[in-house]
């Protein structure tokens, strides 16, 4: 088992490439899981706006990594928007956009946790903010 000094610039890109896409893979995990709760065009105005902040936000962190991935989000991204204004409008919904920020922040904090208790198990002799300084 590697310790902290034991990996390269490779080992510590591989690593971050890992991080990444497992953050990815979570966060849009648990998008899923709240857009299946979605019954009633009442309910679009509620919960996708924070699921679009995800959404874009992933997009962005995929840019480089995957960039045909990262288009395809943008444009998801887009259409949902499309979603939330019509449903928005038909529905009269009014948008707190500091509560899906937030929802949006606690969405991706809680992915980000589930992902380095994931990393860390995986790799326990690894202290990553200290491969990442170097």
């Amino acid at each position: 088992m590697k310790n902290s000094t034991d990996y390269d610039k490779e080992d510590i890109a591989r690593l971050e490439t890992e991080k990444t896409i497992s953050f990815a893979i979570e966060s849009l995990n648990q998008i899923y899981k709240k857009i299946q709760n979605l019954s009633t065009i009442d309910t679009f105005p509620t919960v996708l706006p924070s699921a679009i902040l995800v959404i874009r936000t992933i997009s962005a962190s995929l840019y480089e990594l995957m960039p045909k991935t990262s288009h395809e989000l943008s444009e998801l991204s887009t259409v949902l928007g499309s979603v939330v204004m019509d449903s928005g409008t038909i529905t009269g919904a009014k948008f707190d956009f500091a509560e899906h920020n937030n929802a949006s922040w606690l969405i991706l904090d809680e992915a980000k946790l589930m992902v380095d208790s994931k990393i860390n198990k995986q790799y326990p002799n690894l202290d990553f903010p200290k491969l990442a300084d170097t």
